[in-house]
């Protein structure tokens, strides 16, 4: 995708609206998790992607409170002494 500069102005509630042609060209779709960065100056908006809290494995994912934790660190775990 090509740089894209468009202004945007933050509602009362601290709102901005994500532009509909960035959100097609990400798939970002009501209820989309998106993670916030500040880095310096600028915000950072990023897709969530599920990942193992301990390897970033995306594959073999189980559901651990509010994280992920994949089928090969599970063994890991289990087979500490």
């Amino acid at each position: 995708m090509k740089s894209v500069r468009i202004t945007r102005k933050v509602d009362e509630l601290g709102r901005i609206v994500i532009p509909s042609e960035i959100r097609k060209h990400l798939d970002v779709e009501p209820g989309t998790d998106l993670e916030v960065e500040l880095r310096g100056e600028e915000v950072v908006l990023r897709k969530t992607v599920d990942a193992c809290r301990l390897c970033g494995s995306e594959s073999g994912l189980s559901r651990l409170d509010d994280c992920y934790v994949c089928a090969d660190c599970i063994k890991r775990i289990s087979e500490l002494k």
